[in-house]
């Protein structure tokens, strides 16, 4: 059974009208360079979507689509969870970055890295692929996690995604 959205959350639709989400309203939207941000309450955490064509609508293998290391350099605990609650093709990774690499060494010495968990998400519906990830900003915080999922697993994709 799929997530139905709560009645006052917002509705992005993102340009070329391939898709679209709802929202909580405490959520910030931040549009940039082909890419929606949306930063929870008091900048706990970002989901990033961007939405790609893909030329050829054949099945695809989900691990060449996105590569988590290069999305979350320094990350840990990498493994597959539950896809979406969609009636799309996706699949959901799930693991820990940390950003002590760009310290310079002496503060990493000092100062022990924060291991921040993170979610990427990917979704296909003819030949529109959505890509998600979700990071706090800092340590787990459960119900974001779970609000930036069910933001989620609110996705609509266009009947047909005009090119």
């Amino acid at each position: 059974m799929s997530f139905t959205h709560p009645p006052h959350w917002r509705t992005y639709v993102d340009p070329a009208h391939w898709f679209r989400i709802w929202h909580p309203p405490g959520w910030t939207l931040v549009e940039a360079g082909g890419e929606a941000q949306l930063v929870a309450p008091d900048a706990g955490g970002v989901l990033r979507i961007v939405g790609r064509w893909r030329a050829d609508e054949r099945k695809l293998d989900y691990e060449t689509i996105v590569d988590p290391q290069q999305v979350f350099p320094h990350s840990r605990g990498i493994h597959r969870s539950r896809p979406l609650d969609i009636p799309y093709l996706s699949m959901c990774v799930e693991g820990e970055s940390n950003d002590a690499a760009r310290f310079p060494w002496w503060k990493r010495w000092l100062r022990p890295p924060l291991w921040r968990p993170w979610k990427l998400w990917t979704a296909t519906h003819k030949s529109v692929c959505l890509v998600a990830t979700f990071q706090t900003t800092g340590r787990r915080d459960p119900e974001l996690e779970t609000l930036a999922t069910m933001i989620m697993n609110s996705l609509e994709f266009a009947d047909e995604p005009a090119d």
